[in-house]
């Protein structure tokens, strides 16, 4: 006995050693999995293409993949078409918290290398203006933006206003659309909208961890404020709320009514960048010519760049005031400023003195620097009032970093076919996180069901491909988008009658072939299912169930909603068929598309069948 219980144990101290040794390595390398991912970051941060960064940098690359799982690329690891971090705002990065409020313009996070292609072929003429052509201006009024840090919201507004006017080929009159660039302000500021009478921090509505922080007043970009005009939530008539410079917390009712928003972003566009590192004439010359088609096909455009009264900019010998960004643009850090591009002057010549780092005027000679002329220019529209003289600015064709956005196509309150609009971020700080999927389950919070409209979402990609999927009763509904520029984008699914029947809807969009979106810019836009829908009824005990089925079919392709099967003795549907009965007809039913309520009328306690209330169970729809 004592034998056996000494082999026993042999074999019992034999397992646990293993099992031991199992759980060891089992833990070296789960643990060093763990360490190496948590790590990873830390290591990438510390290589050759990200020592070189801030720490305010490093810190955001850093939020960005922990967030995301995306390593943001950087200027020395770029790849061509593909965003990496801008240089101007890094810069903006390393700002303090005081001296940021001081910028107009916030430099886009990201920005793509312009990369010469084939384009438009167009002849254009070699002056344009949209404040005088042939005669007529389709320019609004001009608007001071004052003490107030809002170029940018002016720039986006106007580039609304003279898209409507360009392409109806209206002039400016009494009767074009003005918006307003106040409410634009209000509507996407941290601080300008609360919920209750008390105007404290805690009821601010844009107060929350999910939202960039931007003070009433303050700066931003296109970026900003395409993904707000794309909301719905601005665009609303300058009657709403009058231009002025106070700086005073509303109720949310006074800023956000969707009645009042005249038009909506359908898709908007952010351009590449010309840099000036690697940027030759032939790219230069390319890139003109992209922008002027631009220009001549959706009107003034949105332009970023710095203060016509930065060290960048000078007074040239005719008495106008010219800007060309270069190499002095990093010593501008806090003269961000956004105008609007309204034409082109090919024969414009200007001359000024570089020293490298800055600009003067040329007054003969100059006392520092050299010499340095040019030809060709971009007539830019300020945000300053109509007394100042720079009112119009030119910029050089050659100047570079310089963020153009515009918007491509809108719709006015009367197309607009959605009654909610959701969305997780609806306000961000220009941090522009991407991603390569995401999924956002939303809930409706409504009594009544919802019917899908649109999806959109903001890309990343210059050439991308994207598939939209929204989740909603069960049912998934698939669609595919091409894109061809950084930008705004509405995916329509208005035709395949997804209804929301349980409150909740799952929107996933995922780029193809590495494009990648901005995080967090999904919105789903949904209408309101009458409360009383269109009914059809169909009945007949001697219809064919395919004949029944196509009926059923038809109704609900022509926009009928919800089916009644009524007659004398429904539940005796079949008898006169053979061998079919009315459980056959609900299960081939309840596999149309579209049909989200399906109601049984004149049926008897004693003909329901466990087949019939199996189904009843497992399809909502059956009532």
């Amino acid at each position: 006995m004592k034998v056996k219980r000494l082999k026993l144990n042999k074999r019992v101290k034999k397992l646990m050693l293993v099992m031991a040794v199992v759980l060891f390595v089992s833990l070296v390398v789960v643990g060093g999995i763990t360490w190496l991912d948590a790590t990873k970051i830390d290591r990438v941060l510390a290589s050759k293409s990200y020592s070189y960064l801030p720490v305010e940098a490093k810190n955001y690359i850093k939020e960005v993949y922990e967030t995301t799982g995306d390593i943001v690329l950087t200027e020395k690891n770029k790849q061509e078409n593909m965003p990496y971090l801008n240089s101007q705002y890094i810069n903006y990065l390393e700002l303090s918290a005081e001296e940021k409020k001081d910028v107009g313009y916030v430099p886009d996070a990201y920005v793509i290398d312009y990369v010469e292609t084939e384009n438009y072929e167009a002849t254009l003429p070699s002056y344009f203006n949209l404040a005088n052509n042939n005669g007529n201006s389709y320019v609004s009024g001009t608007t001071d933006q004052g003490s107030l840090g809002v170029c940018w919201i002016i720039s986006a507004v106007e580039n609304v206003e003279t898209l409507l006017m360009w392409k109806n080929k209206q002039p400016f009159s009494n009767e074009s659309a003005v918006f307003s660039s106040r409410q634009f302000d209000y509507a996407t500021s941290t601080d300008g909208m609360y919920y209750t009478s008390s105007s404290s921090n805690s009821n601010y509505v844009w107060n929350n961890s999910k939202n960039g922080y931007r003070e009433l007043g303050g700066g931003g970009n296109f970026y900003l404020a395409a993904f707000a005009m794309g909301n719905g939530v601005v665009l609303t008539d300058s009657s709403v709320m009058p231009w002025n410079e106070y700086l005073t917390s509303k109720k949310t009712e006074e800023v956000f009514n969707l009645a009042n928003s005249e038009y909506e972003a359908l898709e908007t566009a952010l351009l590449p960048m010309i840099n000036e590192d690697t940027a030759d004439a032939s790219t230069i010359a390319s890139y003109t010519n992209l922008v002027k088609n631009y220009v001549y096909e959706y009107g003034g455009l949105f332009a970023g760049t710095l203060s016509p009264q930065s060290t960048c900019g000078f007074k040239n010998s005719d008495g106008s005031y010219v800007l060309k960004t270069d190499d002095c643009y990093s010593a501008n850090t806090t003269m961000g400023h956004a105008m609007q591009l309204i034409g082109w002057d090919d024969n414009y010549e200007y001359t000024y003195c570089d020293n490298g780092t800055s600009h003067s005027n040329y007054n003969g000679t100059c006392t520092s620097g050299t010499k340095t002329t040019g030809k060709g220019a971009w007539i830019l529209r300020n945000s300053w009032g109509d007394g100042t003289a720079y009112k119009y600015v030119y910029l050089t064709y050659d100047s570079t970093r310089v963020s153009i956005g515009f918007t491509k196509k809108v719709a006015s309150k009367a197309e607009r076919k959605w009654d909610n609009n959701y969305y997780i971020n609806p306000l961000a700080d220009g941090s522009m996180y991407s991603i390569g999927t995401q999924s956002l389950t939303l809930d409706t919070k409504m009594d009544m069901d919802e019917k899908v409209e649109q999806v959109k979402f903001h890309s990343f990609t210059v050439d991308g491909s994207y598939k939209v999927t929204v989740n909603v009763g069960g049912k998934s509904y698939d669609k595919t988008i091409t894109t061809n520029e950084v930008g705004i984008y509405t995916v329509d699914f208005s035709d395949v009658n997804a209804v929301i029947t349980d409150s909740t809807a799952t929107v996933t969009v995922t780029g193809l072939n590495s494009a990648k979106i901005i995080y967090d810019t999904i919105s789903l836009f949904t209408s309101n299912v009458d409360d009383e829908p269109m009914i059809e009824t169909v009945a007949s005990n001697k219809t064919k169930v395919s004949d029944v089925v196509s009926e059923v079919s038809n109704l609900v392709k022509n926009g009928y909603k919800e089916i009644v099967l009524t007659g004398i003795h429904t539940g005796k549907y079949g008898i006169d068929l053979g061998n079919v009965c009315l459980e056959d007809l609900l299960r081939e039913l309840v596999k149309i598309d579209g049909l989200y309520r399906l109601r049984l009328s004149s049926i008897e306690i004693n003909e329901i069948t466990d087949g019939i209330m199996d189904l009843i169970k497992s399809n909502r729809i059956i009532s």
